[in-house]
């Protein structure tokens, strides 16, 4: 799986994380997704407004935990 230009949900003001996890959670449970590779372009310093639809590892470990609280 690899993925690009999808920003945090709260910045972007869109479900388009959310649907990443909803569609992911059945692999990820059934063993059936071997791994990804999201696109983490700044670093957790940059300011959200400057994020132009990416993630910064701070959003991205955001991503990982609210996964992981769906199992």
């Amino acid at each position: 799986m690899h993925f690009t230009d999808t920003g945090p949900d709260e910045v972007e003001k869109s479900d388009r994380m959310k649907q990443v996890r909803i569609a992911v959670m059945p692999l990820v449970k059934s063993g059936r997704l071997k791994g990804g590779c999201p696109e983490v372009l700044y670093p957790s310093a940059q300011p959200d407004r400057h994020l132009y639809g990416h993630l910064t590892p701070k959003w991205y470990m955001n991503e990982c935990e609210t996964l992981a609280e769906l199992d």
